[in-house]
C-alpha cells in the first residue's frame, strides 16, 4: 500500500503546545492507521493486510469490546523460478537424523509460552547459525492444524500430506540459505522430521517463529507501554483537557465514526459504521484508552452529537497534519498522471533494479489507474475501479468500515493493477506501488506487513532519488519514516547489505536476514543462546510500536544512545 507516512507520538510535549504532527501518504489525516498483519484467507493479490487492534472499551458495565473494521486481502506470489535445495535427499535424511532436541510430548496451547520460550529444539548443525524456530501464534491459532509436505526424491517440495500434524509430531531442522525451499505459490519452508514416521516433510514458514519471539516482543511491548504511560499523563492529558473545555471539535473533512448503540449492542458490522460530515460537533463525553481509527494515536476517543446520535470519534484528525509534500508537488506543477513508460524508464535508468525486472512490459498503461477518494473506496470494497457512481454508493452501504479505508489511502496494489488516488499526484505513489508489484510474497509472509512496507519504502528512496533531487517530484520523508528506519537500522547495525536486502525482496531470500541478524543483535540482555528474535522485532514495526522496536533492536545490537542521537559502540559483529 502506497507510503502512509506517519511519525511516532512524541516522548514529550512539543514546544509549541501542539498536538503531535502526524503525516500519511495513505489520506493525509492524523492516525487514520490501523496495526496490520497477514491474513491468507482472500483469493485477490494486494499488498497489505489489516491486523485488527482497534479496540472500544466499557460503555457503563460493557466489557473491553474488539472493533473489526473490515478486511484486506493478502498478496498472493508473483510467479518466479525459486532455488532449490542443493544437497541430496540421502544427504538432507543424514542430516535430519543428526543427534537433537525433541520438542515436547503432548503440546498445547497452554504450554506455548514455555515452549516458546524454552530453547530447546535445535533446528541446524553446531558450526550452523542458528534459527531456532517454535509454532507461529501470529498465523496459526491451533497448534495441532500444522500443515506438511512431502519431500520429493531430489529434496523438492511434494503434496501436502493428508490431515493436520500436530506440532508435538515434529522436529524441525532450520537449515543455510541455499536449504530453503519455495513452494509453487511462493511460500517460503523449511524441512522438519516426522516424530512418530521418521520421514521428512516440508513446513509453511509463517507457521514458525524464532524461540525467543516472546522475549523479545515481550520486551519491546514493555517499553513501549511505559513511554505510553508517560504520554498519556502529560501530553495527551493536556489535550483532552483542552478539548474538554472548548466542549466542541471540528473537522474539516469527513471522518470515519462508530455508533455508540452499535458498540453497546455489539453490533459494530451491523450499520455501527458511519462518516462523519465535515463541520463542527458537540462534545458529549470521552471514551478513555478507546482508539476506534486506524493506528489512532491518541489514547482516547471523542463522542460527539451528529443529528442526535451519539458517535465515537477519533480527535486525531482535528490537529492537522503534515501535507507538504503534496502542496508543493501542486505549487511545481508536478501533479500530473504518468504513464507506463514513464514509470518503467525510472527503473530502466537505475542499474541496481535491472535484475528484478520481471519482463519489459511489466507495467502497462491499462494497469494504472488514477481515481477520487470515494472510488478508492470502492475499489476496496469491490478490487476494482466501480463502473458508475451507482456502484461506488452501493460499495459503501456494503461495507462502510473498508469503504472509509480506502478513502484514505493514496495508493495501493491489487493484483497486477496499481490504484492512485488524483490528489497525490507528484509526489511518488507510483513508484511505491509499482515496487510492490515487483515484490516475492516471501518477505511480508513471513516478516510481515509493516516490515514489507518498510523494504518498500526503502527502495523506493533509492529509486526516485535521481527525478527527486531533477525536481520532477516531491516525496516525503515522513512516508512510512519508522518502518523506513527499521531497514536502515539493519544496514547499520546488522551490516545487511543493500544486495542482501534486494534478494530477499524481490526473490524471496530471506535467510540471509536472519543469519545477520543472530550474529550481530547478541548483546545483553540478549546472548547467543538467546539471541534477539528478528521475527519479533518485525511484527512490533506498526506505528504503536516502531519506536520500541528500533530502540530494543539497537539495544541489542550494542548501541549506546544519548538522548536523540544513537551512535555504534566498538564491538563489531565479527568480534562477536
Amino acid at each position: 500500500m502506497s507510503g502512509r507516512p506517519r511519525t511516532r507520538s512524541p516522548r514529550r510535549k512539543s514546544t509549541d503546545g501542539s498536538a503531535p504532527t502526524t503525516s500519511r501518504d495513505r489520506s493525509g489525516s492524523s492516525g487514520d492507521e490501523r496495526d496490520k498483519d497477514i491474513e491468507r484467507d482472500k483469493d485477490i493479490e494486494q499488498d497489505s493486510d489489516v491486523e485488527r487492534d482497534n479496540t472500544a472499551d466499557s460503555i457503563a458495565d460493557l466489557d473491553r469490546l474488539m472493533l473489526d473494521l473490515g478486511e484486506l486481502p493478502d498478496p498472493s506470489p508473483s510467479i518466479r523460478k525459486e532455488p532449490q535445495p542443493e544437497k541430496t535427499l540421502e544427504e538432507l535424511l543424514s542430516e535430519l537424523n543428526a543427534p537433537k532436541h525433541e520438542a515436547p510430548k503432548g503440546f498445547t496451547k497452554s504450554k506455548r509460552d514455555d515452549f516458546l520460550e524454552s530453547g530447546a529444539e535445535v533446528f541446524a548443525k553446531p558450526e550452523t547459525p542458528k534459527v531456532k524456530l517454535a509454532w507461529n501464534p501470529k498465523f496459526n491459532t491451533d497448534p495441532k492444524q500444522i500443515k506438511v509436505y512431502q519431500v520429493q526424491e531430489n529434496g523438492a517440495i511434494g503434496q501436502e500430506i493428508s490431515g493436520a500434524i500436530g506440532w508435538d509430531s515434529l522436529v524441525l531442522y532450520e537449515f543455510g540459505a541455499t536449504k530453503w525451499a519455495y513452494h509453487a505459490d511462493g511460500r517460503p519452508m523449511v524441512m522438519g522430521k516426522h516424530v512418530a514416521q521418521g520421514n521428512p516433510v516440508f513446513i509453511d514458514r509463517a507457521d514458525l517463529v524464532e524461540s525467543t519471539y516472546k522475549s523479545t516482543t515481550t520486551m519491546i511491548d514493555d517499553l513501549a507501554e511505559r513511554n505510553g504511560e508517560e504520554l498519556r499523563r502529560g501530553f495527551w492529558e493536556e489535550k483532552r483537557q483542552e478539548l474538554e473545555v472548548a466542549g466542541k471539535i471540528s473537522f474539516s473533512k469527513g471522518v470515519p465514526g462508530i455508533n455508540t448503540k452499535a458498540i453497546k449492542d455489539r453490533k459494530v458490522e451491523e450499520g455501527g459504521h458511519v462518516t462523519v460530515p465535515a463541520a463542527e460537533y458537540d462534545i458529549v463525553g470521552f471514551m478513555p484508552n478507546v482508539t476506534v481509527a486506524h493506528g489512532q494515536y491518541a489514547p482516547f476517543s471523542v463522542i460527539i452529537d451528529v443529528g442526535g446520535m451519539e458517535v465515537v470519534v477519533s480527535p486525531d484528525r482535528t490537529w492537522g497534519v503534515e501535507r507538504g509534500h503534496v502542496d508543493k508537488a501542486k505549487e511545481l506543477n508536478l501533479d500530473a498522471k504518468l504513464a507506463a513508460k514513464d514509470i518503467l524508464d525510472v527503473f530502466k535508468a537505475d542499474d541496481s533494479f535491472r535484475p528484478y525486472l520481471s519482463a519489459p512490459d511489466w507495467l502497462r498503461d491499462d494497469q494504472i489507474h488514477y481515481v477520487t477518494p470515494e472510488q478508492m473506496g470502492a475499489v476496496f470494497v469491490l478490487k476494482r475501479v466501480p463502473e458508475s457512481q451507482d456502484e461506488v454508493k452501493a460499495a459503501e452501504l456494503d461495507n462502510e468500515g473498508v469503504f472509509n479505508e480506502g478513502k484514505g489511502t493514496p495508493g495501493v496494489r491489487i493484483g497486477a493493477d496499481i490504484y492512485v488516488q488524483l490528489n497525490e499526484l507528484g509526489t511518488g505513489t507510483e513508484y511505491h506501488e509499482a515496487i510492490h508489484k515487483l515484490s516475492h510474497p516471501a518477505v511480508e509472509h513471513v516478516l510481515g506487513h509493516w516490515f514489507g512496507e518498510g523494504l518498500t519504502e526503502y527502495f523506493t528512496r533509492l529509486l526516485v532519488a535521481g527525478p527527486v533531487k531533477d525536481g520532477k517530484l516531491v516525496r516525503s520523508d515522513a512516508q512510512y519514516s519508522a518502518e523506513y528506519k527499521a531497514i536502515e537500522a539493519l544496514v547499520a547495525h546488522a551490516q545487511v547489505t543493500q544486495g542482501e536486502l534486494a534478494d530477499a525482496y524481490f526473490k524471496g531470500n530471506i535467510k540471509p536476514l536472519y543469519d545477520k541478524v543472530a550474529t550481530a543483535a547478541v548483546h545483553p540482555p540478549f546472548s547467543a543462546k538467546k539471541p534477539f528474535s528478528l521475527d519479533g522485532f518485525a511484527a512490533r514495526l506498526d506505528p504503536v510500536r516502531a519506536a520500541e522496536a528500533l530502540e530494543i533492536f539497537e539495544v541489542a545490537c550494542g548501541v549506546v544512545r544519548d538522548d536523540n542521537t544513537t551512535t555504534t559502540t566498538t564491538t563489531s559483529s565479527a568480534d562477536l
